[in-house]
């Protein structure tokens, strides 16, 4: 109201007129008049505003004389406590796992690093500044000495402290227990509640194509695709199993692994790598929910099934060494579930004979892949509907088709 008087603990009261402009913008006016008149330094606000942190934690008679004393001795320990609130305010949102970091290799047991900028509490010319000592003890335990006694300065112009964190160690996603924890919580509901419900948790949640929504490097990702092909063909998957359940043999008198079942999408006959490996997310989720590592197995066993001789990743310049077993003595894997895939591998009685097969083996699953990826080309082109339908292998072309080819060439 026009004329009003408002007291708002200052020694005089203060006259409040509201003014509107032609646009009618009373708020923007009254917050810039206010603004205005907390700043003019002739007034106990303004001057308070004015001080820098090292003059306003400096309780001296000569640092602001005519601010209330009785306020000023409080500021120091209110100060306090805003830095401890600050400090735990500025740590990253995340909660770590420190089981799962020790199973994963990371180094969750270094905390936090703090970064903060330079602290106005430095010794002068009048001496030591009397709110050095408190926010050193503040400290100590937090950055180490040297680089406590660096920061101090003497900046009298510094109106405020930037404090920043980090997690001082990198650490794996499968140890950060407040992203996987809730996801996991909610599949879990999910699965309980029928296909209709995991369909409905996984509907629309991917926006990539597969070949990099899989959450592994893309070299590891070609060594999980030559993986699954090696243990086609040496009988080492069993896709049998009553509930689902695709089984990999892991080998040293271990159990098979089995792959997440229920999958994210519907695993059907002619296309099963591609819910096999989107799949892994999943794994990755499951290993917050049991709390342990056993869900990336089957994934493991791929990896070790798609690696070169000498156990690389990033090349595959000779065969694994179960598949170069097999071409030198024609015996069975002795960790086979089923029969060799294609069956007629079996039968080839030599070297050359064993070699020259898997070599044509090679070739038709790669020719059946492409013939249907063409196909498959030109139904979409037709109705561009039939896309959101495509089995999930599609996503994975032509890496496919290059793995099955660096397999081939290692044969040869």
């Amino acid at each position: 109201m026009p004329g009003g008087r408002w007291s708002g603990g200052a020694p005089a009261n203060v006259a409040v007129t509201v003014c509107r402009s032609r646009d009618g913008s009373a708020r923007e006016l009254l917050v810039r008049s206010a603004t205005d008149w907390l700043r003019d330094e002739g007034r106990p606000f303004g001057q308070l505003l004015g001080l820098s942190l090292r003059d306003a934690l400096d309780a001296a008679p000569a640092a602001g004389d005519d601010v209330i004393a009785a306020e000023r001795q409080k500021y120091p320990q209110k100060f306090l406590i805003c830095l401890n609130t600050a400090i735990k305010a500025a740590a990253p949102l995340v909660d770590l796992d420190l089981n799962l970091a020790g199973l994963v290799g990371t180094d969750a047991g270094k905390g936090l690093e703090l970064h903060l900028s330079k602290l106005p509490f430095g010794s002068g010319r009048d001496g030591a500044h009397p709110m050095q000592e408190p926010v050193e003890e503040v400290l100590a335990d937090k950055i180490n000495a040297d680089t406590l006694a660096e920061l101090m300065n003497v900046d009298e112009r510094r109106t405020h402290i930037d404090i920043a964190t980090q997690l001082a160690a990198p650490q794996s996603v499968l140890a950060i227990k407040s992203l996987l924890a809730p996801i996991a919580a909610d599949w879990g509901r999910q699965k309980g509640n029928g296909p209709v419900a995991m369909q409905q948790f996984w509907e629309h949640r991917r926006t990539r194509p597969l070949q990099r929504f899989i959450p592994v490097p893309q070299a590891h990702l070609r060594c999980l695709v030559r993986g699954w092909f090696t243990a086609g063909i040496l009988g080492l998957l069993d896709t049998s199993a009553d509930d689902g359940t695709i089984l990999i043999a892991r080998g040293g008198g271990r159990d098979p692994a089995g792959f997440p079942n229920p999958s994210l999408s519907p695993i059907r006959r002619a296309d099963r790598l591609g819910p096999v490996l989107e799949a892994l997310g999943l794994a990755y989720v499951e290993v917050a929910e049991r709390q342990g590592l056993e869900p990336l197995q089957p994934y493991v066993a791929l990896r070790n099934l798609g690696t070169s001789a000498d156990g690389a990743i990033l090349r595959y310049d000779t065969l694994n060494p179960r598949l170069a077993r097999w071409i030198e003595t024609g015996g069975p894997d002795p960790d086979a579930l089923t029969d060799m895939n294609p069956p007629h591998l079996a039968q080839a009685t030599s070297f050359d004979d064993r070699r020259s097969a898997l070599i044509a083996a090679l070739d038709g699953v790669a020719s059946g892949y492409g013939d249907d990826y063409e196909a498959l080309s030109d139904a979409w082109y037709r109705n561009y509907g039939r896309l959101s339908t495509a089995p999930l292998w599609t996503g994975l072309w032509p890496l496919i088709g290059e793995e099955l080819q660096r397999l081939r060439e290692a044969v040869k």
